[in-house]
């Protein structure tokens, strides 16, 4: 239980962060009436997000009991803060045109045409679809909540701090999803 407020806190103070980056996919959504009511097709897009974040939470979660099984836990988590830390203070330093950026490259092209291909549907399942593959898009964020999971130190509790994480940042994204896309140009 002590990791259900500091997962909620992270998603909520992350949800500025989310509207500026993912609020734009967020207001583009097709939420038509005739499909789904707008209030469901926004939740079902944000409960694709958090079902991909619970599942990474899950993941990692494992690799952070691996750890603590070896004594490792504490160092790891020590070189993911500070690979957070890097990263943010010098992206140069990981923006190099090598194997990784280029692979990166493809699966976001990948992942950009298949989110693109749902964005024209509409219906509650691609609203949900739009919302795992949204979980999958390269988030600073996301990624220090992934550290968190680590550090829990079990699948269980890494999902549920992963889902938490998705919960605490909800109120922002489905506001965004419900209310941004009423707005006029």
């Amino acid at each position: 239980f002590e990791i259900i407020i500091p997962a909620l806190v992270l998603g909520a103070v992350s949800s500025l962060h989310c509207i500026g980056m993912c609020g734009p996919l967020a207001m583009a959504l097709p939420l038509k009436e005739k499909n789904a009511p707008r209030f469901t097709g926004a939740l079902l897009y944000n409960l694709g997000r958090m079902t991909t974040y619970a599942v990474f939470g899950f993941i990692f979660g494992l690799i952070g009991r691996s750890f603590a099984w070896f004594g490792w836990q504490q160092k790891i988590s020590i070189t993911l803060g500070v690979i957070i830390l890097v990263s943010l203070v010098l992206p140069r330093i990981l923006d190099n045109q090598n194997m990784i950026t280029k692979w990166n490259n493809r699966v976001m092209t990948t992942l950009r045409g298949k989110l693109g291909q749902l964005l024209f549907n509409g219906n509650p399942a691609s609203l949900y679809a739009i919302g795992l593959l949204n979980g999958l898009l390269p988030c600073s964020m996301v990624y220090l909540a992934l550290a968190g999971s680590v550090a829990t130190g079990s699948a269980v509790s890494g999902a549920m701090f992963m889902a938490l994480f998705g919960a605490g940042t909800l109120p922002a994204m489905w506001a965004v999803s419900v209310f941004g896309g009423m707005m006029k140009q």
